[in-house]
């Protein structure tokens, strides 16, 4: 089983490297290919998509979960529907409000829009097949999804560009990409089809629906409110804060991979003690990983800045450190909270939840004494919640995962 488990963790290691680097490559390209103007169009399209994307991780470990725990064709098949319906409510919504957000975000276009929503049914649907291959340790073929969603993202993305489609191409880039994903990412056993898988109990399905939703939204606030609240706070330094974040999120991307071979095992109830021990491992590799970066943050961050946004962006460097050991914190968090939602357990989900709120309400107000108070007051909030997922109790009869991580601290109280 560990073996199993590292080859797989090895192999959505190297895909989410290669994404990360496809994903600089898109970025890069498009930033020199089109004008200003044109560029804050094309980033506008990939924010949306980052949104989306926390709508499709719950997808994702949903199903996962759901196979995992031994359920029915039935609750497979809703979940599938409702994934359905919901992108094309969503996609649908996009295209046919196209004019609209046009003129909100003061876009030159509404292709984009419109490109955009048409991608977001194919996203959703990818998301219900990389849960299902998540759930049957197909790693090897998850990670093909996400090296041919990479892969394809820069091919559409540049083809695009060059014959001339200006900002429409990352839109269209990405609905491109999630077709080829989709190709690739067919299920070994098609979700609906487990009719012969045992029945394991665990959390009600609202339980665990609750606190996926939780603990997705507090990831969206997370991930994404600081760099909202500096661009609207200091909007003159917005683009060195971005230029830190772009780069000190590799951390929080690369741990993900973790999550994404352990949920599984997690999500299991029917060994308490592999649970615990699954855990620690995850614990321990999100820690080296986060370790690592930090350090080379620490001595590289400038060097590394210039490499990859150049010599206009080295006053981030200095940032760049103490932010990637907020990500690592934060992805510390995250998997106590994972681990939590994996089982249908609320108390994780909601401790990442209230950590969110306060650091984002702590950064609207404190943001405008400067970049240092921002990125700062982020590491003393993910200290915070890591004190609380070590302090808070976790209700019985949930087995105790962090109780097992650090078990005199938790036996004892402290």
């Amino acid at each position: 089983m560990k073996t199993s488990m590292a080859r797989g963790g090895t192999a959505i290691g190297l895909a989410t490297a290669l994404a990360s680097a496809c994903n600089y490559a898109t970025n890069m390209a498009l930033g020199r290919w089109l004008g200003a103007t044109a560029f804050g169009d094309a980033a506008l399209m990939v924010s949306s998509l980052l949104l989306l994307s926390a709508v499709a991780t719950g997808i994702q470990l949903s199903v996962a979960r759901t196979l995992v725990v031994g359920g029915s064709d039935a609750e497979v098949s809703r979940l599938r529907g409702r994934a359905r319906r919901s992108g094309l409510l969503v996609g649908g919504g996009l295209s046919l409000s196209a004019p609209l957000l046009a003129e909100i975000f003061h876009t030159a276009s509404v292709v984009p829009f419109v490109f955009l929503g048409l991608g977001v049914p194919v996203y959703f649907e990818l998301a219900v097949r990389r849960g299902s291959l998540q759930a049957q340790g197909a790693f090897g073929r998850l990670a093909g999804t996400l090296a041919a969603e990479a892969l394809a993202r820069v091919v559409c993305t540049i083809g695009c560009l060059a014959i001339g489609m200006g900002a429409a191409a990352a839109s269209a880039g990405l609905l491109g990409s999630f077709i080829a994903a989709c190709l690739i990412g067919v299920p070994i056993d098609p979700p609906g089809t487990q009719s012969s898988a045992p029945e394991m109990g665990g959390r009600s399905a609202p339980s665990s629906s609750m606190a996926m939703l939780m603990l997705l939204s507090a990831q969206v606030l997370i991930a994404n409110g600081d760099l909202l609240v500096v661009t609207a706070r200091l909007p003159k330094e917005a683009g060195i804060y971005a230029a830190v974040a772009l780069i000190g999120r590799v951390v929080y991307v690369a741990a993900w991979s973790v999550i994404t071979v352990v949920f599984a095992s997690l999500a299991n109830p029917g060994c308490p003690a592999r649970r615990a021990a699954v855990m620690r491992q995850a614990f321990v590799a999100t820690s080296a990983i986060g370790a690592l970066m930090t350090l080379g943050a620490a001595f590289g961050g400038r060097a590394l800045i210039a490499l990859l946004l150049g010599d206009g962006y080295a006053s981030g460097a200095t940032l760049l450190w103490p932010y990637a050991l907020a990500t690592t914190l934060f992805t510390l968090a995250n998997v106590a909270a994972v681990a939590d939602a994996a089982a249908g357990e609320r108390r994780g989900p909601r401790l990442m939840l209230v950590g969110a709120v306060i650091q984002t309400v702590s950064l609207v107000a404190l943001v405008p004494l400067g970049l240092r108070w921002a990125v700062w007051l982020q590491v003393a909030a993910m200290v915070g919640v890591l004190v609380l997922m070590i302090r808070v109790p976790k209700p019985a009869p949930y087995p105790e995962h962090l109780g097992a991580l650090m078990p005199d601290a938790v036996s004892s109280g402290r």
